[in-house]
């Protein structure tokens, strides 16, 4: 016996991430917490890199802005993602 399974309805997500020259003045003051991104390959021999950062939530108008700042040997990376539907 088939069963009919209807399909939910997903609105799609635009999704933009900068690179960020400078952070926002409330950073300190926004929710924050340590992410590990696990591992990452930089070469095809297997070499990776450990990808940790920590992640703010920065509100701005309607929209919840995430920065990463990123530690480890990529400390002084930063960039940004604003997702909207």
């Amino acid at each position: 016996m088939m069963l009919g399974l209807a399909r939910p309805k997903i609105a799609p997500e635009i999704e933009r991430k900068f690179l960020v020259r400078e952070l926002p003045a409330n950073l300190k003051d926004c929710q924050s917490r340590p992410m590990q991104q696990g591992y990452f390959a930089v070469k095809r021999d297997g070499t990776q890199v450990r990808l940790r950062k920590t992640r703010y939530d920065v509100p701005c108008e309607e929209h919840l802005i995430e920065v990463d700042i990123y530690g480890g040997n990529n400390k002084g990376l930063v960039n940004v993602r604003l997702a909207r539907e």
